[in-house]
């Protein structure tokens, strides 16, 4: 669950879709730079093993340089590969904390590789750092979910309505946390919101949604870890 992608934000203009034929550009140790790039390029087009390739020789030629290691996070993530991802999310937190996008893809690599308990502290974190940001507790609701503390992704998804309530995606997710919480009204009021701000988008969310909405008496999963953690 990595909750952003490319770029860190090194570059200020807007490049348009990258160029899969463009020559790639000499390596050397002042030109770190151009790897981090060339490696977001290969990334942005789907290529996450030639991407990692890069920005690893840009890490090695730029060791406190975040965007490398950020980014490396990133093609390591789409490969799969959520522990090593992990470790360089934790080497670009250090160098630029004050990145919300750090932070969050941190507790999302942890979860990925099965620490979900890892990830909640990191996200708790991350929400601490950021409390307007919708991401974090986005984020940190996903990891509570995972944890079967359904109260507390109902909490957490509640604040990142409150920080963008216009969001389709979230709305349906607290509908879904407030069902295994065993609160179905609550979660039909979500729904028929999730219905009305997804529009003609998401149609497996909207059928779901549909069907949830048409069901007499929903039976679902109720308490959790919510003690836990």
């Amino acid at each position: 669950m990595a909750v952003s992608w490319w770029p860190f934000g090194r570059r200020t203009q807007d490049e348009g879709t990258p160029d899969a034929q463009a020559p790639e550009p000499a390596e050397s140790p002042e030109a770190a730079l151009d790897l981090v790039e060339w490696g977001i390029r290969l990334g942005m087009l789907g290529k996450p093993e030639l991407a990692a390739q890069r920005l690893a020789r840009a890490v090695k030629n730029d060791p406190r340089d975040p965007a490398a290691h950020y980014n490396l996070g990133l093609a390591l993530d789409q490969m799969g590969e959520h522990s090593k991802a992990a470790e360089s999310y934790a080497r670009a937190v250090e160098l630029a904390p004050e990145s919300v996008d750090v932070r969050v893809n941190l507790g999302a690599a942890l979860l990925g590789s099965g620490n979900v308990r890892g990830a909640i502290k990191e996200l708790k974190k991350a929400v601490e750092f950021a409390p307007d940001d919708s991401s974090a507790p986005f984020a940190l609701a996903c990891a509570y979910l995972a944890n079967r503390s359904y109260k507390k992704a109902v909490e957490a998804f509640r604040r990142a309505v409150e920080a963008d309530p216009g969001d389709p995606e979230t709305r349906f997710n607290l509908a879904v946390a407030l069902r295994k919480a065993g609160c179905p009204d609550l979660a039909e009021i979500e729904l028929r919101g999730f219905l009305e701000l997804a529009g003609d988008r998401f149609p497996e969310h909207r059928a779901y949604a549909e069907r949830t909405l048409n069901e007499t008496s929903p039976k679902e999963e109720t308490g959790g870890a919510d003690d836990t953690t």
